[in-house]
């Protein structure tokens, strides 16, 4: 078994090799943070495309690629099949509001396991995230204002449940576990219209806190782009890459990747340790699979 596990890995980061900018060193590197994430061979196969887009369509090294979609892919308790989704969530968000991918996947470490305790899919989290990117609240700050918001949302306190009732609100009715976000802060916005700024601002603090009302006042005046489902439609990671790589900077690192395949097929002569330096690396990702890496460290 694992010398098919490590014939299976070794043709997919060949084939990424002899058809990508990457090199089959770097597809192999990526398969070994996928492999210390969690994902098995096959997982770990499968997700390489996706994450391979992500990296370029995000402008992002292979490895920190890796990192962020293991890490998101864990945050909401997806399936590793599903890397391909989390690739284009988080690219499409990325094109269509003032954040990047990086940006994104640093929020989502604070956001994002709360976000899935509260039953928020990771589109409706993204897109809040762009909502608060878009007015500059980015990465950790935007992570940590989305998280506060989601906790009040969550567990109103009794000065929060008081505060709604000046709305017309009730809990159920911003319940994240039961209501999309923008319906959430579709009612919240339409309780608030009836009052003065000093008012709003008082509201917000008693529901969401003095750190977080700032951000929760923005959702509330970004319904629309909260509820466009903008990162479910448009450019994927695959299409975002393909365009970027068929530029002359990508064709020519895809032309050194098939180049460098060749030197693959030829065999380790002595020219290159790229041979060498695949196999090793493939012989990483195996042992990781079978638990043996601190073993061999």
């Amino acid at each position: 078994e694992q010398t098919e596990q490590f014939a299976a890995l070794e043709d997919a980061a060949r084939q990424a090799g002899a058809t990508t900018r990457f090199s089959a060193v770097q597809a192999a590197e990526g398969q070994l943070f996928l492999a210390r994430a969690g994902f098995e061979a096959n997982d770990a196969i499968a997700a390489l495309p996706a994450t391979l887009d992500l990296a370029v369509a995000g402008v992002l090294d292979l490895g920190q690629a890796a990192d962020i979609a293991s890490n998101v892919v864990q945050q909401f308790g997806l399936a590793a099949s599903e890397t391909e989704r989390v690739a284009n969530t988080l690219v499409r968000t990325a094109n269509a509001a003032n954040t990047n991918v990086a940006q994104l996947a640093e929020a989502l470490k604070l956001a994002g396991p709360i976000a899935a305790q509260a039953n928020v899919s990771l589109e409706q989290t993204a897109a809040a995230l762009g909502v608060l990117g878009d007015s500059g609240i980015q990465a950790s700050l935007a992570g940590t204002n989305l998280r506060g918001v989601l906790l009040g949302l969550s567990a109103p306190t009794s000065k929060a449940k008081k505060a709604l009732q000046e709305l017309n609100v009730s809990i159920d009715d911003v319940n994240p576990a039961t209501n999309n976000l923008a319906v959430i802060f579709g009612k919240l916005a339409d309780g608030l219209d009836d009052l003065g700024d000093g008012q709003k601002l008082r509201v917000l603090n008693n529901i969401f806190g003095r750190r977080n009302a700032a951000a929760a006042a923005i959702l509330a005046q970004g319904v629309e782009k909260l509820g466009s489902e903008f990162n479910l439609v448009g450019t994927s990671a695959s299409e975002a890459a393909d365009l970027i790589d068929s530029g002359l900077t990508g064709s020519a690192k895809s032309l050194i990747s098939a180049l460098q395949e060749a030197t693959l097929q030829a065999g380790d002569a002595g020219l290159t340790g790229a041979l060498k330096g695949m196999l090793d690396t493939t012989t990483d990702v195996v042992r990781v699979l079978i638990g043996m890496e601190s073993a061999v460290e």
